[in-house]
């Protein structure tokens, strides 16, 4: 070995140890965060209370409610709401849009609507998603939508599906939308709708 190799072999020594050491930190910190596969609902804005129920409504039930008989109650103090949906649903925040609560079969793994991720949400519905007048967004935003009601109240069918219902002059509206397209269970669920 020639005088002078000692201190630059101890310096690549040093170098290879500081490459591997900072390589293994590195890699066992994204193993860390790789996302679980199941999801973490988080919040950083207050929920609306949400009070499923397994008894049945005591209010008089809509044509067709043998079939419903069996379904979960869903309640919202915070918009004044309530409805029935199918008991191999379950429901859970969009941790995404905290204020859209999301349906999912029983079973599945939740994947929510994130403005870019294809969901598996069988329904969702979002309150207070805006202060618009149906007429006003009739107008700008849906002139094929068609006028209807759901439980007395005033509410707009979109050619998409969406259900916009418009609960009270000084409530928001209530956006409802049933990913699958699945109509007739959309009507079942909307025939279950009481706003108190």
């Amino acid at each position: 070995m020639q005088k002078g190799q000692t201190p630059v072999l101890i310096l690549v020594g040093i170098l290879i140890i500081i490459v591997v050491a900072g390589g293994a930190y590195f890699l066992g910190k994204s193993a860390n965060s790789k996302p679980s596969s199941t999801p973490v609902v988080t919040s950083q804005s207050p929920q609306p209370a949400l009070i499923p129920q397994s008894t049945p409504d005591a209010s008089p039930a809509p044509t067709g409610a043998g079939e419903t008989t069996n379904w979960k109650i869903y309640t919202n103090s915070e918009y004044g709401f309530s409805f029935k949906y199918p008991s191999n649903w379950k429901y859970e925040p969009n941790p995404a849009f905290p204020t859209t609560i999301a349906f999912f079969e029983v079973g599945v793994t939740p994947i929510h609507h994130d403005g870019d991720t294809k969901s598996n949400e069988v329904f969702n519905f979002s309150p207070g998603v805006n202060d618009s007048s149906l007429d006003e967004l009739k107008k700008e935003y849906y002139p094929d939508a068609i006028d209807t009601t759901v439980d007395g109240k005033p509410a707009l069918k979109t050619p998409a599906g969406e259900i916009i219902i418009k609960p009270s002059s000084n409530k928001p509206l209530i956006d409802l939308f049933i990913a699958n397209r699945d109509n007739a269970t959309l009507q079942k669920v909307l025939s279950t709708f009481k706003f108190q």
